[in-house]
């Protein structure tokens, strides 16, 4: 994927982000209401986040964000 990209940059060609995280996680089930938002679910469930940034990916996106905003 690596490759991928590093393409895509020496083309200028438009690179694609991820999309709505927290959508998507609520649509998993996740709860995120909490103060740390979709970081509670990185504590707690893991695993949908991943789940998440795979199906960005499996979409076509370039780059994922993290999904740490309130962590800090």
């Amino acid at each position: 994927r690596s490759l991928r990209l590093l393409n895509k940059i020496k083309q200028e060609r438009t690179l694609v982000l991820d999309g709505g995280l927290a959508t998507t996680l609520e649509g998993y089930g996740c709860d995120l209401n909490s103060s740390l938002w979709s970081s509670e679910v990185i504590i707690h469930e893991p695993n949908k986040v991943k789940q998440a940034h795979q199906a960005f990916t499996d979409a076509g996106a370039d780059i994922v964000l993290t999904s740490t905003y309130q962590a800090s």
